[in-house]
């Protein structure tokens, strides 16, 4: 940015050179007190731009110092914080001794009764899964047992049903011969 002004300064020092030139027979100013104007112009460039670059890099150290400041107090805040959290459950701790002890004791009561339940429980599942096994097993004989009944009833039941179409046969058989023979009766009696 400072050289565009640097260029800029320039071009119109030769502008206004190359007017007073031309208006003027005589030089009002030489090329030589022209050179030192610019070398003057130049140099309070450099010195302007050193200054602006010093003053950058001392806010850029002021913003790094007050952001390593800020982190800084963040991190006293955190650890203060932690600190006095410390410090209030170690008084809590300390006035709470007696009570703690207490404490303690009817845990260790209710985890001794916790572990008799557990246990207690542990083996009443333990029973009833035995249970269960000796039902299946049952179960599966009495199934076992009602499939033989079964079959042997269906087996009687076929037999009782062949019987009865075999006695039906019998039957009409013997229904046919008494006809055929009461026919032959009637005949006989009446041809007497």
């Amino acid at each position: 940015m400072l050289k565009t002004y640097s260029v800029i300064i320039t071009i119109l020092a030769a502008v206004l050179l190359t007017m007073l030139l031309k208006e003027c027979e005589e030089p009002v100013i030489t090329a030589t007190d022209l050179k030192k104007v610019v070398d003057s112009f130049q140099v309070n460039e450099k010195n302007t731009e050193a200054k602006i670059r010093n003053q950058h890099d001392s806010i850029v150290l002021k913003d790094s110092a007050l952001k390593k400041l800020s982190i800084s107090k963040n991190k006293t805040r955190i650890v203060y914080k932690e600190v006095e959290k410390q410090v209030k459950e170690t008084i809590t701790v300390t006035t709470g001794c007696d009570s703690l002890k207490a404490q303690v004791t009817n845990l260790m009561e209710l985890a001794d009764d916790y572990q008799l339940q557990t246990d207690s429980i542990i083996t009443d599942y333990q029973e009833i899964i035995n249970r269960k096994d000796s039902i299946l097993t049952l179960r599966n004989n009495l199934y076992s047992e009602l499939r033989n009944n079964f079959d042997i009833s269906i087996k009687a039941y076929n037999d009782k049903a062949s019987q009865y179409v075999h006695s039906q046969k019998v039957i009409k058989r013997d229904r046919y011969i008494m006809g055929g023979i009461a026919i032959i009766a009637g005949i006989l009696i009446l041809k007497k």
